[in-house]
């Protein structure tokens, strides 16, 4: 059997900001574009922060707005850069 507890205050979410997205994805309008510079970590090839803001994009407009929103990367010389295009 389990003790029941009375009262007492809930712990904060361990997640940051609870479902608040890493990347401006809800503030961005078609046309708006925002870059996630390189830097020297070896993880973080040019090729796998593309792939991991695809990635991010693709869930977001699912999850959020049924697949409706639609987003672009390119690889840039400081970063990679994202545009929302729909």
């Amino acid at each position: 059997m389990y003790p029941i507890s009375k009262g007492g205050d809930l712990p904060p979410p361990k997640r940051k900001g609870g479902n608040v997205p890493k990347y401006p994805w809800p503030q961005l309008e078609v046309g708006d574009s925002f870059t996630v510079e390189y830097d020297d970590r070896p993880s973080h090839t040019p090729e796998q922060i593309t792939n991991t803001l695809a990635s991010s994009a693709a869930s977001w407009s699912r999850r959020n707005r049924d697949g409706r929103w639609k987003f672009t990367t390119r690889q840039t010389r400081i970063g990679v850069r994202v545009w929302r295009t729909e």
